[in-house]
């Protein structure tokens, strides 16, 4: 039988929204990969361990504390050469690009250790 622990962390999931994908069907190497459809891209979203929060106004501000870092990762998975990165990108640009969806509540599943990358 599992048994779920509350861990003290909240999970806010980054889901990308079409400029996302138009800016990642525009890239060279598109012809290779092929397209890829928004469908597909939210299938499988950045899932982020955040400090727990009392309420979701919180949660927000964390996030635009550090939406250029979550912008970087979301751009370096589809392209690593920085200079076909979008020039500035902002926090207005951030919210039409990406959906974030905060939950508060979040369960260990397992009693195994959890391991961090390496620094």
């Amino acid at each position: 039988m599992t048994i779920l622990r509350q861990v003290n962390r909240s999970v806010v999931v980054i889901r990308p929204l079409q400029p996302y994908m138009d800016w990642c069907n525009s890239m060279p190497n598109i012809e290779k990969t092929g397209k890829y459809t928004l469908e597909c891209a939210q299938e499988d979203c950045l899932a982020l361990l955040v400090p727990m929060r009392v309420f979701m106004r919180s949660h927000a501000k964390w996030i635009d504390k550090i939406y250029k870092d979550i912008f970087e990762e979301m751009l370096n998975a589809w392209c690593t050469e920085r200079a076909l990165w979008p020039k500035d990108v902002t926090l207005p640009m951030f919210r039409e690009w990406f959906k974030v969806e905060i939950n508060s509540e979040v369960f260990d599943t397992t009693s195994k250790v959890l391991i961090r990358e390496s620094e």
